[in-house]
């Protein structure tokens, strides 16, 4: 009831105090302005019931009845306050433009310091009631769109307080303020649509991000699966389904995905007979260069240990197993706790096989698969790595640091906008422009990644890990160019922007099935570039790519087919086009 009230009262207080409605009533009113003293009034009233609704909702019974009398008088005191000021006004005639009009009289200052103030104060009744109802409210975007009503009261306050500034200026100095009815039209505007859409948040929000929320799930899915791998082939009674493979399930991803977490605990089950708390331990002060997660770690430790004592035919380490340690309150929370188990257990694996013995084998490589790791290294002796590094894998590595993507990238603008510009200011506005979108900002998500765990290194040398990496790079990369378009930027480099962004489509289609180098596409496209840029000669350049690509090859990153179609897809893709919209 009150929230219809409340509706109703704002949809003819906005009737009321349009300007036509004002014209067409001034001739009748029973004092100058009465028209828009009802009209400010309702709106009142409106705010009124809103804080009715609120306190029925937020506070306990006893005090709802309390709060309500006391609002109710001092929406009364306002009211009559305001009438006796406008009333006692000796105002010619109705004006649209109020305050500027009419603010010098000290009546119409304290009607309109009155009818603000009272607004702002029932806005932050509002911020502070639903700061109270989200508190006890456990619906996600209901918590959501009240959080965005909030910021709109917010936006409502500050209209006010413009209000009232905009009223003593005028009373003080005679002359309205020049950016008032920009500043009030933007505020209430930010302030309507912003309510409107917290309003209606809990009904369409949850629809809006089924993509998001489908995306979160198939990658939570693919992080569980090296996992998950190793439980159903050491304990394959855990599946559902005997010789059910991993593509015959549902397409449900959710479905999916909590299936995966129940057969992960179903086999971390039958595995704790031979979990030995002292591998766990041992393996706390571990990081492998990335952040610290003391308890995964340990769980991830004494999975690998228990599975190889499984498959070894070892006497379980334990006579009575010890019950899980994590217990989660629900599936999404142990979904999170599993996945950060996963990626503690892909480490340790990796980091077993980076301490290889003196026999030149790892101690897990007999026992222990790495799983879900895409490398493919070239050659019959991939799996065996080298003890030690040589000269070669040193310059290797340096190459693929120094000549990175997102170094070519950083780079490659700014030389574009030199030849554009020919100024060193438009070399550095613009050139940075498509830089910080297509470089720094998704490196900064890369690397953000990398350290927290979720994909392997600044590089991604796991295919899977691509997903939120391509996607940062699609979207940074896509608003620098309506940056481009927007800000009018010279022609090159909005090419070169549009040629990067169809690349990255490209190669990031071609790296969904296969892991593709991107240092190889990247610095053939940069050489192509360069050439059609500025002069022939910048094909010399050419060598670098192969440099580059005997780097990622030597560095196990990738192998020579892998490199060899980078390079060309770079060249053909990126280059090409950009040759051609020039």
């Amino acid at each position: 009831m009150y929230l219809c009230l409340a509706i109703a009262a704002v949809g003819v207080s906005a009737a009321m105090i349009a300007p036509g409605t004002l014209r067409l009533t001034a001739p009748v009113e029973p004092f100058p302005n009465a028209t828009r003293l009802a009209g400010n009034g309702l709106a009142m009233v409106a705010a009124f019931f809103v804080h009715c609704l609120l306190s029925h909702t937020v506070l306990a019974p006893g005090r709802v009845s309390r709060a309500i009398r006391r609002q109710a008088g001092i929406l009364l005191a306002a009211l009559a306050a305001m009438t006796v000021l406008l009333a006692s006004a000796p105002l010619p005639a109705s004006s649209p433009d109020f305050v500027a009009a009419y603010a010098g009289d000290p009546h119409v200052l304290g009607y309109v310091l009155l009818f603000c103030g009272y607004v702002g104060f029932a806005a932050g009744q509002f911020i502070r009631l639903i700061h109270d109802y989200i508190r006890l409210s456990d619906r996600p975007w209901l918590r959501r769109g009240l959080t965005v009503v909030q910021i709109g009261a917010g936006f409502c306050v500050c209209w006010a307080i413009a209000k009232c500034t905009a009223a003593v200026v005028v009373y003080l100095t005679g002359r309205p303020l020049a950016v008032e009815n920009p500043v009030s039209a933007n505020l209430s505007a930010a302030c309507i649509g912003l309510v409107a859409i917290g309003s209606t948040m809990p009904t369409w929000g949850p629809v809006a991000a089924a993509p998001l929320r489908w995306l979160r799930h198939h990658r939570a899915y693919r992080v569980l699966h090296p996992l998950w791998a190793a439980l159903r082939d050491a304990i394959p009674e855990i599946t559902q389904a005997a010789g059910e493979s991993d593509t015959d399930q549902p397409r449900d991803i959710g479905w999916r995905l909590a299936r995966r977490v129940i057969e992960i605990r179903d086999g971390l089950l039958l595995l704790a007979p031979y979990r030995d708390p002292s591998t766990g331990a041992a393996a706390r002060p571990e990081n492998h260069g990335r952040r610290p997660d003391p308890a995964a770690a340990a769980e991830a430790a004494e999975i690998a240990a228990a599975l190889r004592a499984r498959r070894a035919g070892a006497a379980p380490a334990v006579a009575v197993p010890r019950p899980p340690e994590h217990q989660a309150e629900d599936l999404a929370a142990e979904t999170a706790w599993l996945r950060r188990v996963a990626r503690a257990y892909r480490r340790h694996l990796l980091s077993d096989h980076d301490r290889v013995p003196q026999g030149g084998r790892s101690p897990v490589s007999s026992a222990e698969p790495v799983v879900g790791h895409d490398r493919e290294p070239d050659g019959p002796g991939a799996a065996e790595p080298p003890a030690r590094r040589t000269a070669p894998d040193v310059l290797a590595r340096v190459i693929t640091e120094v000549l990175a993507p997102w170094v070519i990238v950083l780079v490659l603008p700014l030389a574009v906008a030199w030849r554009a510009t020919h100024s060193p200011g438009g070399m550095i506005a613009w050139g940075l422009l498509v830089s910080v979108t297509s470089s720094i900002l998704p490196m900064g998500v890369i690397v953000w990644g990398a350290r927290t765990g979720r994909w392997d290194g600044h590089h991604v040398r796991n295919r899977d890990g691509r997903l939120v990496p391509f996607l940062a790079l699609i979207v940074s990369s896509t608003v620098g160019l309506a940056l481009l378009f927007v800000l009018g930027a010279p022609w090159l480099l909005t090419a070169l922007d549009i040629s990067m962004l169809t690349s990255l489509f490209v190669t990031g289609a071609i790296t969904a099935r296969w892991k593709i180098s991107m240092h190889a596409a990247v610095a053939a496209g940069a050489v192509v570039v360069l050439a059609v840029t500025y002069t022939p000669i910048m094909w010399a350049l050419a060598p670098l790519v192969a440099a580059i690509s005997w780097s990622r090859v030597r560095v196990r990153d990738h192998t020579t087919a892998q490199v060899v179609v980078g390079a060309i897809v770079g060249a053909a893709v990126g280059g090409s086009l950009y040759a051609a919209l020039i």
